[in-house]
């Protein structure tokens, strides 16, 4: 008698817990070796390879350098000093 309910709580037990059970998804993996589009270079990341190692640039709008301020042609000269008591 005890080894039937045992039996049978270990089966229930062990049904109870498969549903709960988590999957293991397999791990990404890496992409495969490619031919970076730029440089001909193999890469392994996705797309061109970095800028800093591939010895082409990457294709694009260049950064453009901050112009130099022009210093206005006639600046402003500022306030007037107060020219003081007129004599009479």
């Amino acid at each position: 008698m005890l080894k039937k309910v045992l039996l049978s709580l270990a089966i229930i037990g062990f049904i109870y817990g498969q549903s709960f059970a988590v999957e293991k998804k397999p791990a990404p993996t890496p992409p495969p070796p490619h031919k970076c589009v730029i440089c001909g270079k193999v890469v392994v990341t996705r797309g061109p390879c970095p800028q800093i190692t591939c010895p082409r640039p990457i294709p694009g709008p260049k950064p453009k350098p901050n112009p130099k301020p022009v210093p206005h042609p006639n600046p402003h000269p500022g306030p007037k000093p107060h020219p003081g008591p007129q004599p009479q």
